[in-house]
């Protein structure tokens, strides 16, 4: 069990500045933003402090705020904190976009809280202003689609990923006639063609 008085540092990995109570301060904590090259801010709080934010807030819950990393599996077990697909850490959100797959978008799908959707939007417009990434469309509309229904109350998502399958082109090679000189063989590439019926 860990003392209500011992004191851990908790990061803060956006770029936004993040407010929460304090039962030792009215004007509570204020959890810096990351600096300009991504590195979190610490800011050390008192465990009976995180327990106040914890039933207040899903700051913890959802990943917005960590711990050291050695740490967190005792935190979150004293918290009660069992991390679900609601849990993103920005790691893990980046790596969603900027390497999408389907099974990357079914967890994007699967986002119960507003919260955490509308964090997944924040990282994901702020990729895309950088333009140093290619960002597939099909994670925008994902985003999108997702935080419409979470507005809406649909817990339960009715959105559904279309898998295109990939058709490898035959390729044969054609030996072209040659009466007086040698010439080498010339590859193609046969397509399919769809003719139309005529009726």
């Amino acid at each position: 069990m860990i003392d209500k008085n011992t004191v851990f540092n908790v990061y803060n990995e956006y770029d936004g500045n993040i407010y929460a109570p304090s039962a030792y301060n009215d004007l509570g904590y204020k959890f810096e933003r990351s600096n300009e090259i991504g590195e979190p801010s610490i800011t050390p709080v008192v465990f009976s402090d995180v327990q106040l934010i914890n039933n207040k807030s899903a700051i913890f819950r959802n990943g917005t705020l960590r711990f050291d990393a050695d740490l967190e599996d005792e935190i979150y077990k004293e918290l009660r904190i069992m991390p679900d697909k609601n849990y993103l850490t920005k790691d893990e959100i980046e790596d969603i976009i900027l390497n999408t797959d389907t099974d990357k978008l079914e967890k994007l799908i699967a986002i119960t809280s507003m919260n955490t959707i509308e964090k997944v939007r924040s990282i994901l417009i702020k990729l895309d202003n950088t333009n140093e990434y290619d960002i597939p469309k099909r994670v925008f509309d994902v985003v999108n689609a997702r935080i419409y229904e979470l507005a809406k109350g649909s817990v339960r998502s009715e959105i559904k990923l279309i898998v295109k399958k990939t058709i490898e082109p035959k390729v044969k090679e054609v030996k072209t006639k040659s009466a007086e000189t040698e010439a080498e063989p010339e590859t193609v590439v046969e397509k399919k063609t769809t003719s139309k019926k005529t009726k």
